[in-house]
């Protein structure tokens, strides 16, 4: 940009060439008429002007996105809450479930994770919105406590025998077989002080027993992997 500038006549090409360059303007879009435009006084004031207005779009585009966001976090809250009804059962999309409890837990899904879907369609589910954003939160909290916030954590959707099975997979560590037994257990942990209560999967199984589900584990050197399962809605629930 700035040999371009200097070769039409364009005074201090430094700085327009910056400006320019600031507004994701490149060499290659410009033709000789283009950067005589920008001689002189008038021609910096147009620079200055086309940074501005860069400026302008690119802040818009950010506070739409940051809009959005935000609308997507309080919506999440508002589930796992229970603010958006009484705690009665209604129809339940499960994959939208689970991605409003993922919108929660954005903030602990450090650059090491990889976070993989697998979702395949299924029926709607007869559930309390806000029970079910705690399952799929002290999952997902607890897949990445275990891989210490590195590896992977695969989210598989899937239906089979007239339930709804959502597993959650991750690379952490195996669990050890004397403590699988305990697992379940309220008020059991293994995390470090401070970071558990012991309360998570026992809160898991019960939400999942209130609907008339199960959930169950299975770990090995590979992978340990959180089932829920629950039925999918009786025809004519609304």
């Amino acid at each position: 940009l700035r040999r371009l500038l200097s070769e039409h006549g364009v005074e201090d090409p430094d700085d327009v060439a910056d400006l320019l360059a600031d507004a994701n303007i490149e060499a290659d879009s410009l033709d000789a008429a283009d950067a005589k435009t920008f001689a002189g006084k008038a021609g910096h004031d147009l620079a200055r002007g086309i940074y501005t207005l860069s400026i302008v779009r690119r802040s818009g585009a950010i506070i739409a996105s940051a809009s959005a966001h935000a609308a997507r976090i309080i919506h999440a809250l508002r589930i796992y809450a229970g603010a958006d009804g009484s705690g009665d059962r209604v129809l339940v999309d499960v994959a939208e479930s689970i991605e409003s409890a993922l919108t929660l837990m954005e903030g602990k899904f450090r650059p090491g994770v990889e976070l993989i879907r697998s979702y395949d369609s299924v029926p709607l589910i007869h559930a309390v919105p806000e029970r079910l954003a705690q399952v799929w939160v002290n999952l997902v909290s607890n897949a990445l406590q275990a891989m210490e916030y590195s590896g992977r954590l695969e989210i598989r959707i899937s239906h089979a025998d007239g339930k709804v099975w959502a597993a959650f997979s991750n690379s952490g560590p195996q669990v050890p077989p004397e403590i699988r037994k305990r697992i379940f257990e309220p008020f059991y942990t293994t995390k470090r002080p401070g970071e558990g209560t012991g309360l998570g999967l026992p809160i898991c199984r019960q939400v999942a027993q209130e609907h008339g589900g199960s959930i169950d584990f299975e770990s090995d050197e590979d992978a340990t992997v959180f089932t829920v399962r629950l039925p999918e809605a009786a025809e004519g629930v609304a």
